[in-house]
């Protein structure tokens, strides 16, 4: 909702520097925008809100995972954090702290599992695919991929075996292609009458 909001922003501003406006588009931008808090409080009312309100009050200890995956790190030496240590070791230390759900977030994952050496060269590999997904895409993907990046940073996601990614990008491919030239077939020239030399 806030990058939508953002993102609308931004389009507003720019429509309004290029100097013309829509007087429709414009009166029913600003019917929605004075409809907008009505609509928020209704759907409080009934209630479309309050899942979101509960995960606040309790989160089943996924706030507390956040912060004690911080303290495998201090049970571990520099060289398992460059090479990656003991699978069983942090396997244990895991269920010590009481991190048997999974560790929320793949990066600090994938240091602890593999080191930070291949963490790096995963990372720089995800960006540079990200970057070649976005290229072949319409540049409105830059939204939905920014929000993706955002998500998957709040569980184990693509540190662990999943299929997020290969659904993001057959999403991101097939929704946002950009739109191809009109095809227009290149005709002979009309006869001129003479004949050719």
């Amino acid at each position: 909702v806030v990058l939508g909001g953002c993102y609308l922003l931004f389009q507003g501003i720019t429509k309004l520097r290029q100097g013309r406006v829509n007087l429709l588009g414009a009166a029913l931008g600003f019917m929605l925008a004075a409809l907008l808090p009505v609509v928020i409080i209704v759907a409080a009312y009934l209630g479309f809100f309050d899942a979101l309100l509960e995960r606040f009050v309790s989160d089943s200890g996924s706030a507390n995972a956040r912060v004690e995956m911080f303290e495998l790190f201090k049970h571990l030496e520099l060289r398992d954090l460059i090479v990656g240590p003991d699978v069983d070791l942090i396997d244990s230390l895991r269920r010590i702290n009481g991190l048997e759900q999974g560790i929320e977030n793949p990066i600090i994952r994938t240091v602890l599992y593999q080191g930070a050496f291949f963490t790096l060269l995963l990372t720089f590999g995800f960006v540079l695919f990200l970057f070649e997904v976005a290229r072949r895409c319409h540049p409105g993907i830059w939204l939905p991929m920014l929000g993706w990046v955002i998500l998957i940073n709040t569980s184990e996601s693509v540190a662990s075996k999943t299929t997020l990614l290969t659904k993001f990008v057959v999403l991101a491919l097939v929704l946002y292609r950009p739109a191809r030239a009109a095809f227009r077939p290149v005709s002979p020239p009309a006869w001129s009458g003479q004949a050719p030399r």
